[in-house]
């Protein structure tokens, strides 16, 4: 069975009615559309020219020239391409295009290769068929030849509308001649000069007299006039013989008595050689109109009534009215309809379907098939609801109560429309759809679970019953004595029946039955009842009426089902229900449920508060309608994994309306989907942080390897360049030459020293600083090195708490923060070096991962220089990394500074704006112990030597070489060894050594401290000095020397060798410790 086409849309609906109002389709031709496409073909200098009209089926011309009129179906015409883009349509080649090269009018007669047309547009804007010109070989026009072309389009439309109005004014025409027939006017003439008056028949019989009774003059009819209007009706005629129009309604009496309403109307001739000065007119019975005016007054009297009543009813209703015409322009938009959409009537009034602002896209098919059911007659009124939208953008949902008005031939006049918002309801039903299904879901598992309870025995305890009132007997099935513990053979009375339920549910029991044996209502109760041995029963009890042969009402008839265990498992259901919304509501994860079409069912609180939502406002909403950016997001698409392939999905997400991370549970279920979410924006930042501050400790830890090898090759370097000079005579060519390498690598160890810093891997030897004093003393120093420009303000805490942290790496941390403000304010500027306490708590180290909670003392330098972008912030503490320009930094002073700072066991912020200036906070830990000595050990500036024996153990071939030549020509004996264990063996075979000088970081398995800690327990006063291009954990516990430990850190000088082997030898056994 085939479907029925759908209706065509409204558009092409008044296209096709306004084509059909011309009467033009399957007309002879006329010369005036002949002779225009005569000059249309004769304008574009083409052989064929055509006026085509094209109705819902076919293409048929008007007039043509070069061609025979013809018509064709639409679906290959060449101008329904302009009809349907009303838009002109010029093909240059119809072998060139795709759309045409195969068309039958192309590849068969009259084999068209040129083709332009253009609409032909009618005043209500639709376009009715086309201007065309072809040709037989290919062309182009010219713009003049386009707009003479369009000119004569326009006038083909111009001569189409004449048509019109001369078509519609021999139909008004008509009509008239129509009326005058049936409205009972009849027609006289009075010859001026005799006085003689005739009438037609109609008249005789209007005043009820004949030819011989009347006096054929003017006077005689005037006496005929009801004596009340006799003068008006004389001064009527004499002024239209002199000239006046003549137009009155008068009373007329009959020579009966009977009084008719008559309209008297005429107009005067002044004659001429052909005729007589004439007063010719009408004379029209109006009796009966005035009668029927009468009542239709009266009529119309109780329609304004009934209108204005209906109009107070509306206008005080929650309904909106609008009203369309035929051709669905929206006619009247009530106030009420500018309440619900947003729009007044003014900028409603006159709009086309089209141009509907209030019509959801969605909806839009679905209004149009009911709007045509209207206009094709399929319905006179119908009911509709769907969405629409309000001027603000607001979805609401509506009821249209639709009527169409018909004209007495049945034709369309207009649709009158009431609006209904019916959106809380639609909400409503939503939420009390979705809770019936869950209930709906619940009483199946309960009735599956009784059903399986039946087959076991009686435990479906369901009877049949039936009541007789009028004999006041009842009937019981066997299962009702079982369930009311009554004795099977005691049939009781109707009364006796009733008695066993309590007095609250007695009435409505009775009520019920004595309702449906009157008027065969039936009924459905709930209620409680008492068994014959006084044990209480829930039970449902449904009735309905019986009827005899003859539809009478003979007795009541039903069921009784004990549902005591329904009603248990229902207040269980409800008891777990509150239950569930109670944990729900006390979890600290927020949780919602969504349905299968996507909407709201159930939040908890924490749920709103994440969402930032009011309670309640999101039941019933779609979630991508309530939150449309998560249509575009990641969300969309795991929610829809969960429910398409029934499985849970675990996803995070950064949702931008709400500028927070969330971590998201989705569980898919037959309803919808269930969803557990949290914040974790702050996990997310802490994970941020924890990442940079791992891969600074990966920067770290191959910074320290590789400035350790450089340190071995220094060592040697520094050495040989310091004996080299002393050996040359100062005024020898190569002196500078070897004061240059020293030089040289001097810098090369510092650069060095930097790189182990940051690696947190230089020796400190931390002490209490007075920082504000630190700082005091190097004021002088700064403003003498940063330059006059540069302005530097101290703001010195009172009472500042001593800092536990190695003084002269703290000075230089400071040196190299003030030189990186000094080069950020080139055109000048101020440094602010600031003091104070602070307390670091667990909230802030929890946000900082690189903290720790506990009392600081706080060093704020602050420049107000070109400050550091935004990007460039998270990598200004790696190694190398400079916003200078190339050859100005060397990108490891912010490093040492992290590294010292990390190494103290402190922490280090920075914080800059582009234009502003930048602020390093720089925290070191208080110191809670006593105060000691702050002096400062003096470099020695000669070089001691001596005669003990060394034992030195170094595996790097050429350090040790170099080192074993220094000791000796400083007057050392010098035993060496490439490893700890071959170390021992001197040890234990030579018992005349005074010192073991060795490198921490050695093969074989046996650290350098690993060595010291064996040699002394074989020789326990034996003294020992470690060597290392950076310190392991073996010397350095957490950045500091484990207590008594002496250190020399490669790269060293000649002169620092041979001071700190003669301070160890020097010094007491107990002083190591």
């Amino acid at each position: 069975m085939t479907r029925p086409a759908l209706p065509p849309p409204i558009s092409e609906q008044l296209r096709l009615q306004v084509l059909r109002s011309h009467y033009l389709l399957d007309t002879p031709a006329e010369t005036a559309y002949d002779d225009l496409v005569r000059l249309a073909a004769h304008l574009c200098q083409v052989p064929m020219a055509v006026v085509n009209l094209i109705d819902e089926r076919r293409q048929w011309s008007k007039a043509t020239v070069g061609l025979e009129r013809f018509e064709s179906p639409r679906d290959i015409s060449f101008c329904t391409h302009v009809v349907d883009s009303d838009a002109p349509l010029v093909v240059a080649d119809t072998h060139q295009d795709a759309r045409f090269a195969d068309n039958p009018f192309v590849v068969g007669q009259p084999h068209l290769r040129f083709y332009t047309g253009l609409p032909l547009r009618s005043p209500l804007g639709v376009t009715l068929g086309t201007l065309a010109v072809f040709d037989r070989v290919p062309r182009t026009l010219t713009a003049e030849q386009m707009r003479l072309l369009e000119a004569l389009a326009q006038q083909v439309m111009a001569q189409l509308e004449l048509r019109f109005e001369r078509i519609h004014h021999r139909l008004t025409a008509l009509r008239l001649a129509v009326v005058q027939r049936f409205s009972q006017m009849d027609t006289w003439q009075l010859y001026i000069a005799e006085n003689r008056l005739l009438w037609t028949e109609g008249i005789y019989h209007l005043t009820g007299l004949t030819a011989d009774s009347f006096d054929e003059t003017l006077e005689a009819f005037v006496a005929l006039a009801h004596p009340g209007d006799r003068d008006a009706v004389t001064a009527a005629l004499v002024q239209a013989v002199q000239g006046q129009p003549l137009d009155l309604e008068h009373r007329l009496v009959r020579p009966d008595g009977e009084v008719r309403q008559v309209r008297l109307q005429g107009q005067s001739f002044a004659g001429d050689s052909a005729f007589p000065p004439l007063l010719v007119g009408t004379l029209q019975d109006l009796t009966a109109d005035k009668q029927a005016q009468a009542e239709q007054q009266a009529q119309q009297q109780e329609l304004r009534y009934a209108h204005d009543t209906l109009s107070f009813h509306i206008d005080n209703s929650p309904l909106a009215v609008v009203e369309w015409d035929w051709a669905f322009r929206v006619t009247h938009w009530s106030p009420h309809a500018a309440a619900l959409f947003g729009w007044s009537e003014a900028e409603m009034r006159g709009r086309h379907p089209g141009d509907w602002p209030f019509v959801y896209a969605d909806d839009a098919p679905a209004v149009e098939q009911v709007m045509a059911q209207l206009i094709n007659g399929e319905a006179r009124r119908n009911l509709s609801r769907n969405r629409n939208l309000t001027r603000s953008g607001a979805v609401v949902h509506c009821e249209w109560h639709n009527s169409a008005r018909l004209d007495t031939d049945g034709s369309l006049i207009s649709i009158f429309s009431l609006v209904l918002d019916v959106t809380e309801r639609v909400q409503a039903e939503q939420a009390i759809a979705a809770g019936l299904a869950r209930e709906q879901r619940a009483n199946q598992q309960l009735q599956e679970s009784r059903a399986l309870a039946r087959i076991g025995g009686r435990l479906g305890r369901l009877g049949g019953w039936a009541a007789d009132i009028d004999r006041n007997q009842v009937y019981w099935s066997e299962e009702i004595f079982h369930i009311l513990e009554w004795a099977s053979d005691n049939a009781p009375s109707l009364e006796n029946a009733l008695s066993l339920y309590p007095p609250e549910h007695r009435q409505r029991v009775s009520a019920a039955i004595a309702t449906c044996a009157q008027n065969g209502t039936p009924f459905d109760l709930e209620v409680e009842l008492n068994t014959a041995t006084g044990r209480r029963l829930w039970a449902r009890a449904i009735g309905e009426a019986e009827r005899n042969a003859e539809g009478n009402i003979v007795r009541v008839i039903g069921a009784l089902q004990d549902i005591s265990a329904q009603k248990q498992a229902e207040s269980a259901l409800a008891r777990f229900a509150t239950r569930l919304r109670t944990t729900l509501e006390s979890m600290t994860d927020a949780f919602y449920l969504l349905d299968d079409q996507w909407r709201f069912t159930y939040l908890n609180s924490e749920a709103e508060r994440v969402l930032q939502r009011p309670p309640g406002e999101l039941i019933g909403q779609v979630v991508w309608e309530a939150f449309p950016e998560a249509r575009q997001s990641q969300l969309y698409a795991e929610y829809h994994a969960a429910v398409d392939k029934n499985q849970s999905r675990h996803f995070e997400l950064y949702y931008a309306p709400l500028h927070e991370w969330f971590d998201i549970n989705a569980y898919s279920s037959t309803d919808g989907l269930a969803v557990y979410f949290r914040v974790i924006s702050d996990r997310i930042a802490l994970e941020d942080q924890l990442r940079q501050a791992q891969r600074l400790e990966s920067l770290g830890q191959l910074t320290g390897g590789v400035a350790h090898d450089f340190n071995n090759l220094l060592t040697v370097i520094v050495g040989n360049a310091d004996l080299l000079a002393e050996t040359l005579a100062p005024d020898s060519p190569l002196r500078p030459l070897a004061e240059m390498i020293s030089s040289a690598a001097q810098r090369g160890a510092e650069l060095t020293q930097r790189l182990l810093a940051f690696a947190r891997r230089q020796a400190l030897d931390p002490k209490p600083v007075d920082v504000n004093q630190l700082i005091t003393t190097m004021t002088n120093l700064l403003c003498r090195t940063l330059g006059a420009h540069i302005e530097v303000v101290r703001l010195p805490a009172d009472g500042l708490w001593p800092a536990l942290a190695d003084p002269a790496q703290l000075e230089n941390a400071l040196l190299n923060l003030c030189f990186n403000a000094r080069d950020a304010m080139a055109q000048g500027g101020e440094l602010m070096i600031e003091t104070s306490n602070v307390y670091l708590d667990l909230n802030y180290a929890a946000q900082h991962v690189e903290a720790q909670a506990g009392q600081y003392v706080l060093i704020t330098v602050s420049d107000s220089g070109v400050g550091i972008a935004a990007n460039n912030l998270p990598r200004v503490f790696e190694p190398f990394f400079t916003t200078k320009e190339t050859g100005k930094g060397t990108g490891l002073g912010l490093s040492m500074v992290y590294g010292f700072a990390k190494q103290s066991n402190g922490h280090i912020t920075i914080y800059s704006e582009l234009g502003q200036g930048t602020t390093i906070r720089l925290y070191l830990p208080r110191y809670l112990g006593a105060e000691g000595d702050f002096s400062e050990i003096m470099a020695i500036t000669g070089t001691v030597g001596g005669d003990e024996r060394i034992l030195l153990v170094e595996d790097d071939d050429l350090v040790r070489s170099y080192v074993q030549n220094q000791l000796e020509q400083l007057g050392y004996r010098v035993t060496v060894a490439s490893s700890g264990p071959a170390a021992l063996e001197i040890i234990q075979q030579q018992h005349e050594i005074d010192l073991l000088f060795t490198d921490v970081v050695m093969p074989g398995g046996m650290s350098g401290r690993e060595l010291g800690d064996a040699a002394r327990r074989l020789r326990p006063n034996l003294k020992i000095l470690y060597t290392s291009g950076y310190s392991e954990q073996a010397i350095v516990h957490h950045g500091r020397l484990d207590p008594g430990i002496k250190l020399l850190s490669k790269p060293y000088r000649r002169a620092d060798l041979a001071q700190k082997v003669r301070d160890v030898l020097d010094e007491s056994v107990n002083g190591q410790a």
